[in-house]
């Protein structure tokens, strides 16, 4: 599932895109992603999805910092990278059972996605930290992440809550 077997942590980012609507709800996100993984070890790996705001700043970081990475995207692929260096593409999942965009299925597809990576983090056995960093804006209209989390929850891998204050919120202004 990470993209190197040897990783003694692995830390699974989900976010709300919510938190790209207003310049300080993005810099809340940011910093503590920053925080978080500027910590990490340099065996590390970092995985996300590919949707904008959270999933993209922290595989950012990751990569800025040369750990590995992993994307997982909609459209069924799974990307290892360390750094700058791209390490292999595999599917998690067939293409033909990728829905088509704008179908009754695809609206549902990123919660399956991240039931996938979930999975995939909780399968590995070798003896890994797991652990995961939720970033919730509370004006969101979606609850994506909050799924994710309570996926994780129920796998057993620690998740960390992050809520913006309200404040950020791009209507609080």
């Amino acid at each position: 599932m990470v993209a190197q077997p040897v990783a003694r942590q692995v830390l699974l980012i989900t976010g709300s895109r919510a938190l790209c609507d207003s310049p300080a709800a993005e810099s809340w996100a940011r910093e503590i992603l920053y925080e978080t993984i500027r910590v990490l070890p340099p065996d590390a790996v970092v995985v996300a999805g590919d949707a904008g705001g959270p999933d993209h700043w922290g595989l950012h970081e990751a990569e800025i910092r040369d750990l590995y990475w992993t994307r997982f995207q909609l459209d069924g692929t799974r990307h290892d990278w360390r750094g700058l260096r791209k390490l292999r593409c595999v599917e998690w999942c067939s293409i033909d059972a990728v829905p088509e965009r704008g179908s009754p299925r695809w609206r549902r597809w990123p919660l399956e996605r991240n039931r996938v990576m979930v999975a995939q983090i909780a399968a590995v056995r070798a003896p890994i930290e797991r652990s995961a960093l939720a970033l919730l804006a509370p004006w969101a209209s979606t609850h994506g992440t909050a799924h994710t989390a309570m996926l994780l929850d129920q796998r057993g891998i620690v998740v960390r809550r992050e809520t913006c204050p309200v404040g950020h919120a791009p209507f609080s202004h």
